[in-house]
């Protein structure tokens, strides 16, 4: 598609719901894949603006820049949550530190985790251990590497994060 007329609204409607589709299927929380996709095509509608991109290919350019966006956040989410755990020169707790509480609810939200995974089936488990050692590798390629379908490998996937959720919304109450 040429980037000289093209119609930005049409675009975003339509091809929306399969980027947040495709995050959720990256595991993303449902508000942070729709924030994620309307934040990729206001970067996208940038871009083309300032005559950044002269060719666009959808949905597959705003899917690329989504994914882009949502491993940018965990990559700033890790090294947050890693400064925080460390302590100063001086011995003593950044600022910025979780309080007792928080550590206590971590932990708690933690083991809850722990029972839920070992309930799963074996397959369960490494589906999801393949994921998240490898979250930058396509479904298809670790769904190969599993010897199942790419349908089965996210079949098994969502089930397995909607026990992950279910486990950890009951310890939260």
């Amino acid at each position: 598609m040429t980037a000289t007329r093209i119609d930005w609204k049409q675009c975003v409607s339509t091809h929306t719901h399969v980027v947040v589709l495709g995050l959720l299927a990256s595991g993303a929380p449902l508000d942070e894949a729709q924030e994620l996709a309307h934040e990729s095509f206001a970067r996208l509608f940038e871009q083309w603006a300032t005559g950044k991109l002269t060719e666009l290919d959808f949905p597959g350019l705003a899917m690329r820049q989504a994914l882009f966006l949502l491993g940018d956040r965990r990559r700033t989410r890790g090294s947050a949550r890693h400064r925080a755990a460390e302590l100063d020169e001086a011995g003593h707790l950044p600022s910025d530190a979780p309080s007792a509480e928080d550590r206590l609810v971590d932990r708690q939200a933690l083991e809850t985790a722990q029972l839920a995974l070992a309930d799963l089936s074996p397959r369960g488990r490494s589906v999801l251990a393949a994921v998240l050692s490898r979250p930058e590798v396509p479904h298809s390629d670790l769904a190969q590497r599993e010897g199942i379908s790419v349908q089965r490998f996210r079949q098994v996937l969502c089930e397995v994060r909607a026990r992950l959720r279910t486990a950890l919304g009951r310890a939260a109450r």
